[in-house]
């Protein structure tokens, strides 16, 4: 038998551009980044990446691509916190506008290092079992019924 090379499959041809499985890459790989880093909306990232808008609404849907939206998304946010602590200690070093020098302190004052230790609701594997001290319900007062003697008008 002789090795036979045939021509691309047209699926192949098709599959070129995509993402793989599992991973976002190329075209879906651009528009994230436009709705993350250029503010673009989820129309305009699409047609920046040569994708449908219906097509990027349906990959972000996966899993995957969901987890990776939001890891970029807290990147961003994160990035931009020694911007906003910057912005803050100036609002709190004016004297034009005393409240919002009072609030930006108290904002920056509430920014902690370490999200993780600072959220009061962390989650611990095992039972919660929860105590309520239930007050008993009064007793039923006795209620005199009106007694009937014959003879008396009503």
């Amino acid at each position: 038998m002789s090795d036979v090379t045939f021509g691309t499959t047209r699926q192949a041809i098709a599959a070129q551009d995509r993402t793989l499985p599992g991973r976002v890459t190329g075209k879906l790989y651009k528009a994230i980044e436009a709705m993350v880093w250029s503010a673009a909306s989820r129309k305009e990232a699409a047609q920046v990446a040569g994708l449908s808008d219906h097509g990027l609404r349906q990959a972000l849907r996966r899993p995957h691509v969901m987890a990776f939206y939001l890891s970029e998304c807290e990147v961003l946010r994160v990035s931009g916190r020694a911007k906003r602590l910057h912005r803050l200690e100036e609002l709190a070093a004016q004297n034009v506008n005393v409240n919002g020098a009072v609030a930006a302190i108290k904002a920056a004052e509430q920014i902690a290092e370490d999200p993780v230790r600072s959220s009061g609701a962390n989650p611990t594997p095992g039972v919660t079992i929860r105590i309520l001290n239930v007050m008993p319900a009064a007793a039923p007062s006795a209620v005199e019924t009106p007694r009937i003697i014959a003879g008396e008008p009503d």
